[in-house]
């Protein structure tokens, strides 16, 4: 079993198998479809001058194999991204 396949089967087992995204949402794969059905929220679309970078999406890692799979945006729970925002907002200012 490949890193990848392990690492999406605890994601899923994590945030739930059950996969109904939000109103207008269509996700790119299931893994996220299962992150964005357990309340996380995409980073970018809360504030696109936020830049994310999924270090693991690519095979140019320590594992030397994609991790994430087709997982491509950044997500957080709503109150770290709450907190993330407002340090965005100090660091302008």
């Amino acid at each position: 079993m490949t890193m990848h396949r392990i690492f999406t089967t605890i994601l899923v087992c994590l945030f739930g198998a059950s996969v109904q995204p939000g109103a207008g949402e269509i996700p790119a794969c299931g893994l996220e479809a299962a992150i964005i059905n357990a309340g996380l929220v995409d980073i970018s679309k809360a504030d696109s001058t936020i830049r994310i970078e999924i270090i693991n999406d690519s095979p140019h890692n320590i594992l030397g194999e994609n991790v994430y799979g087709c997982l491509q945006k950044g997500y957080l729970r709503r109150e770290a991204l709450t907190k993330l925002l407002a340090a965005q907002a100090f660091l302008r200012a």
